[in-house]
C-alpha cells in the first residue's frame, strides 16, 4: 500500500470513529430531534399560509403559527390530560379500600371461588387464570387509551377544519389538490427572494 491509501483509510476510520462518538453523545436526544422534525413538517403547511397571508414576513408567519399550535393543540390537550390524571387517581382513590380489603382477607377471593360447583377443576389452574387475567386488562386498557387519542384527534379535526390546511393521505385517490406540493415547498418558492421587512 501507498502512502495515499493509507491516509485516506486513516481518514475513513477517523470519520467513522467520530461519527459513531458524535451519535452516543446525542443519543439521548434522537427522539426529541426526531419528534421535533415531525412536529415541523406537520406545522409547515400552516406556516405557509401565514406567510402567504402576512405577505412573506416569515417571523410573523412562525409567531403565528407557535401561537396557535401552542393555543390549538398544546393547552387543550394538556388540559385534557390533567382530567384524565384527575380521574385516574378519584378511580385510583376508590379502587384503594377495595384493594386494602382483599390484601387484609386473601381467602375472601377463594372462598367466593370455593361456591362455585365447578372449583376443584379450577383450582390448579389458579395462577395461571390469574396471569391470563392480567393480559385481558391489559389488553382491554389499550384499545381504549387508543380510542380516548383517536377521538381527541377527530374532535380537533373537525373543530378546526376550515383553519387547518388538510394533507391527503398517500394513495387517497388521486386528489391532487390535496397532494405533497401543499406540504413541501416548490422549487420555485425556494429560489424566490423574501421580500423586505
Amino acid at each position: 500500500m501507498n502512502k495515499e491509501a493509507i491516509n485516506k483509510w486513516v481518514l475513513l476510520l477517523l470519520v467513522f470513529f467520530i461519527s459513531a462518538l458524535f451519535l452516543s453523545m446525542i443519543s439521548q436526544f434522537l427522539m426529541a430531534i426526531f419528534l421535533a422534525g415531525i412536529f415541523s413538517a406537520l406545522a409547515y403547511p400552516l406556516y405557509r399560509r401565514f406567510e402567504k397571508w402576512f405577505k412573506g414576513r416569515r417571523s410573523l408567519a412562525s409567531i403565528a403559527t407557535l401561537l396557535l399550535i401552542v393555543f390549538v393543540v398544546v393547552l387543550p390537550l394538556g388540559g385534557l390530560l390533567g382530567i384524565v390524571a384527575a380521574q385516574a387517581i378519584k378511580v385510583g382513590e376508590t379502587v384503594k379500600p377495595w384493594v386494602e380489603e382483599q390484601l387484609a382477607e386473601p381467602d375472601a377471593i377463594t372462598s367466593a371461588l370455593k361456591s362455585l360447583p365447578f372449583y376443584d377443576r379450577v383450582e390448579p389452574h389458579r395462577n395461571l387464570i390469574l396471569k391470563k387475567a392480567g393480559e385481558m386488562v391489559g389488553v382491554i386498557i389499550g384499545p381504549i387509551i387508543a380510542a380516548l387519542f383517536v377521538t381527541v384527534w377527530d374532535i380537533y379535526g373537525l373543530a378546526f377544519k376550515g383553519v387547518l390546511p388538510a394533507v391527503a393521505a398517500s394513495g387517497s385517490g388521486g386528489d391532487s389538490k390535496n397532494s405533497s406540493a401543499e406540504i413541501l415547498p416548490n422549487d420555485a418558492d425556494s429560489e424566490k427572494e423574501p421580500p423586505p421587512e
